[in-house]
């Protein structure tokens, strides 16, 4: 005797705890959005069951900051056996990133006068801006006597380029390394023109022109600036021969002048002398010539000393001449020379 009795009970199976693994690094800005995943740890399900985490809460951003990320919910043929932690939380960051340049900044060099190169960068976030400062022989902070202008520079000298990026919301201040570029200066000749003059005549004023400039393109200003003058020893009373032409200007950085002189040339005086031939009958009387009239580069002139003979006259028997006309009574074809002092100068 024993009666059997039947008493009913529960049998529960609890999903079982998938717990979750986080990534350990955060991720740095990028400009584009990003984000953080979980998985199942392996070990917290069975061997073989499918599991994943498929739906979060605030694992997504895209702005430099702090953020929570949430899983969920769970996937997967066997999802229905797991549950997800009591605390299925994540705390993640987006840090700030370093920028660096994609081209480095550089900037060639030019001749004053010609058009400014265009400096070059770029960088993988923000806009580039350039600025210079011009260079001051052995001083290595250059801040100390110039400033530093977002000018593109146009005077001869050399520069340092400064290419910079300000900081954004998600990424760092970028600055360049120390370049250097030259303006150079242009490069001008100044050609003294020759002249010629003769003995006794006024100096004409001394002519010049520059020639193309071989560097760079200089304005009627920069030319003006140089305030070219023209000198020579050459005057009225010089003796002939030939006198060199000089050139000054004032220096100017923003140019590199190469000077050719010219030459002066002071030729002969040209005189001229002329005497009328006379003719007369014969009447007893004593006949002779007047004066030569004398002209000098074409002027008239008195102040001149005349010597006859009946020989022909050089500079070396001048000297035995007489300086009145010889005279004549007897009927006949005579002939004579004469020669001519101007100014205490033979000629």
């Amino acid at each position: 005797g024993y009666t059997l009795v039947y008493v009913p009970g529960t049998l529960t199976v609890k999903p079982k705890v998938a717990a979750l693994t986080w990534p350990l690094e955060s991720p740095t800005y990028t400009g584009a959005e990003q984000s953080v995943t979980a998985e199942v740890s392996p070990d917290s399900i069975i061997s073989g069951d499918e599991v994943y985490v498929s739906a979060y809460q605030n694992n997504t951003a895209t702005a430099v900051g702090n953020y929570t990320a949430a899983a969920t919910a769970l996937s997967g043929t066997d999802a229905g056996d797991y549950q997800l932690p009591e605390t299925a939380t994540h705390a993640w960051t987006i840090a700030a990133a370093e920028n660096a340049f994609v081209i480095q900044p550089a900037m060639d060099g030019w001749t004053y006068g010609n058009k400014a190169s265009v400096p070059i960068g770029t960088a993988r976030f923000g806009t580039v801006t350039f600025k210079y400062q011009k260079a001051k022989e052995g001083i290595a902070d250059w801040s100390i006597f110039n400033p530093v202008t977002d000018e593109v520079p146009r005077e001869a000298g050399t520069y340092r380029l400064i290419a910079e990026v300000a900081a954004g919301e998600g990424y760092h201040e970028l600055k360049s390394s120390e370049m250097t570029f030259t303006i150079a200066p242009a490069q001008v000749t100044v050609t003294a023109q020759d002249a010629t003059g003769a003995y006794g005549t006024p100096v004409q004023s001394p002519l010049y022109y520059t020639s193309a400039v071989l560097k760079g393109s200089l304005s009627a200003a920069d030319l003006t600036s140089l305030a070219i003058s023209l000198s020579t020893e050459a005057s009225a009373v010089k003796h002939e021969g030939s006198y060199p032409i000089m050139v000054s200007y004032t220096q100017n950085d923003n140019m590199t002048v190469t000077v050719v002189e010219g030459t002066y040339t002071i030729t002969k005086a040209v005189i001229t002398a002329s005497a009328k031939p006379v003719s007369v009958v014969y009447d007893g009387q004593a006949h002779g010539i007047a004066a030569p009239a004398v002209s000098v580069n074409g002027k008239t002139v008195t102040d001149v000393e005349v010597y006859y003979s009946d020989v022909q006259l050089t500079s070396q028997n001048t000297g035995s001449a007489g300086t009145t006309s010889p005279v004549y009574t007897k009927a006949g074809l005579l002939l004579y020379y004469w020669r001519q002092l101007h100014s205490g100068k033979r000629e």
